[in-house]
Order: C-alpha cells, then structure tokens, then sequence
C-alpha cells in the first residue's frame, strides 16, 4: 500500500493548499496558501504575473504593464498601467470597478493624448491626433470638440454648438433666448415656452431631422447620422446609423452603463457585474466573487475564495 501526500519526485511540490510548485519548459508557478501569494511565468509567451493579497498584484506581458497596490484585484487602492502597444501610462485611485475610479490619470509618452477625471465630478480628455477633446465639469459644465463640431454647455443656462461640415451654429441662452445660423442665413428666437422647443430642420442632404427639448429635463434628436435621447439625470441614450463603423450607448444612472461599435461590446451594472468582449479578449466580473478573463495568450478563471484556474494554449493549469 503507498500514500500521495501531494510530494512529487521531479522537483515539483504539491502540498496543498499550503504549497503548490510546479515547473516545465513552457511554464513555472508557484504558489503559497492557496493563492494569498502566486508567482508564474511563461516561458512559451512574454508573460510574467504575482500577487500578494491584499498587498500587490502585477501583470506584465509585451503588451502592457499592470501593477495594483491594495487589492484583491477589485477594488484597488493605487493601480499604475504602462500600455506599450499604445506608448500610455496610466495612474488609477480608489479604483472600484473596471472604469469607475476617483482619479485617474493618463498621458502617453509624446503628449498628443492625455486623459484625466477626478472624484466622478471632472472628466478631461485631449487627443491631438484625433483632434478631439472634452473637459466635463459635471453636472454643470460640458465641453465636446472633434474635427466636425464644438459643443459648450454650461447648465441650466447656456449652451453653444457649432457644426463645421453644415457651417451651422447655434446659441441657447435659457430661459428666453435662441440664436440660429447657417450659411449666410440668421434666425432670432425669444421663446414664449421657455421650458418646451421643438424644431424640425431639413439637412444638407434633404432629409428631415428631428430635435425635441423639454428643458430641463428632455433632450432628443434623431437624423440621419445619429439618434440620441436624454431623460435627465436618469437615461440617456445615443446610437450611430453608420453601417460600417456603428456604436451606440446607453447609461441608466446610477446602475447600468452599456457601450458597443463594430470592435467590442461593454456592460457594467453598479456595483455587481461588468462584461467586456471583443475579438481578442473576453471578460466577465460577478464582483466580487467571479472573474473571468480569456486572451489570445491564456484563460484565467477566478471563483473568490475557493476556486483559480488559468489556461494556456499547451498546458491547462487548476488550484482549488
């Protein structure tokens, strides 16, 4: 009769859930008290991982560098990520869910792309390639530029937008005034329902667009570029009708925020679940107990605390 107490006779230890060691041509991990410390690394792909929890837990791979401090993955108190395919760094605080943080911080190595928010109250982005930008102060002040229009919002009160390729602009001063123009043609509006406009206007392509406010509170338009709606502070919801690059959002605040285009799809429900997938990844967080997340270099597969898996494309790895 013979007994297996988990010690294995080529230099690989098995003592769980205390000690797990195991080394290969394609792989070598460690781990201590399942899993409050892991160390891997992959010989196969540039990939290198460890974590103590709740101390730290780095990622690093030719892609990115990831390193949380004060984490058990979700929330984080300090996140640093270095994106070496995009040539970004990115500082993250009080980081409580993917995207939901209290500050963030990201600026790539020449300056043509920074972006920051603050405390879920300020939002600021600025990419000179793109020509596009924005600064949020919420819920009072919206600045919105990119090569086709310009938009500036301070509510309730003002609100400018100038539409480049139509050579259209507009100037809302509420409650009573309204100041339109295209092309060489000025219109003058004091509205007598200081809380309702309504407004159809025909585009340069003679097809009919649609825009109703029901100030302060309801904000729709719908043409043949895009359709958007919003049910202040509650809903708002925008959608593109380009057929080759098409996105479309949805946020119901403060539980529900949905993005998608032709590249990947986001879902995020305040505070328990997010999913994310796209042709190379695929992520799914039943916060905080599930996490799942598959890439083209491994599948990685976290029931907190009783259960971590990850897969590599040669040799599938499990502890329990």
């Amino acid at each position: 009769m013979r007994f297996d107490f988990g010690i294995v006779r080529d230099k690989n230890r098995h003592i769980w859930p205390l000690i797990y060691k195991h080394k290969t041509k394609e792989y070598k991990d460690l781990q201590l008290i399942f899993t409050i410390y892991r160390k891997y690394r992959s010989y196969e792909i540039p990939y290198k991982h460890s974590h103590l929890l709740p101390f730290y837990w780095y990622d690093s791979s030719a892609a990115k560098k990831d390193l949380k401090i004060g984490t058990l993955y979700y929330p984080s108190l300090f996140r640093i990520l270095n994106d070496t395919a995009n040539k970004s760094k990115t500082y993250r605080f009080a980081e409580l869910a993917p995207e939901i943080n209290l500050l963030n911080i990201t600026k790539s190595k020449t300056g043509l792309y920074t972006q920051n928010n603050l405390f879920f109250f300020i939002w600021s982005k600025n990419d000179v390639l793109k020509n596009k930008n924005y600064f949020i102060v919420f819920p009072i002040y919206w600045y919105y530029h990119n090569k086709y229009r310009t938009t500036n919002t301070f509510f309730p009160l003002y609100r400018y937008v100038k539409i480049n390729d139509r050579k259209e602009m507009n100037f809302s001063f509420y409650p009573g005034l309204y100041f339109y123009k295209k092309e060489n043609n000025t219109t003058r509006h004091s509205l007598a329902l200081l809380f309702y406009h309504k407004k159809k206007e025909q585009n340069g392509i003679a097809k009919m667009a649609h825009k109703t406010v029901l100030f302060p509170l309801l904000f729709s338009n719908n043409n043949t570029t895009f359709t958007k709606f919003t049910l202040f502070p509650i809903v708002h919801f925008d959608q593109t009708k380009d057929t080759i690059n098409p996105a479309s959002n949805l946020v119901i605040t403060p539980l529900f925020w949905h993005h998608q285009n032709n590249q990947y799809k986001r879902n995020f429900l305040f505070p328990v679940y997010y999913s994310a997938v796209s042709n190379d990844f695929k992520e799914k967080y039943y916060i905080p107990f599930v996490f799942y997340n598959r890439t083209y270099a491994d599948t990685n597969l976290t029931v907190f605390p009783l259960f971590y898996k990850i897969v590599l494309p040669t040799s599938p790895q499990n502890s329990v």
